[in-house]
């Protein structure tokens, strides 16, 4: 007799789907306040959980799977602190 495991998606904790940003979504564990549990919306079709590391660049939030590589955007950084060009006043 041989028993297949269920989808990592469909085990006994309950997952939400939360719009990360305008129009991006990611998974989190339904009731888990805090950004260490989001989970990669591609690797759970896949079958797979995947938390996501939150990646800064000066331009951006993201976050990222470490398993596919896939980006979310979190939030955009707002233009501060830059140097300014020596032609930006003409």
């Amino acid at each position: 007799m041989t028993t297949t495991s269920p989808p990592a998606h469909d085990t006994a904790t309950p997952i939400e789907r939360i719009e990360l940003s305008p129009g991006v979504f990611v998974h989190r564990v339904q009731g888990a306040g805090d950004e260490a549990s989001l989970l990669c919306p591609t690797c759970l079709e896949a079958g797979t959980r995947s938390i996501l590391r939150r990646s800064e660049t000066p331009l951006a939030v993201h976050q990222v799977c470490e398993r596919c590589n896939a980006r979310f955007l979190e939030r955009k950084k707002p233009l501060t602190n830059l140097a300014m060009s020596p032609w930006s006043g003409f």
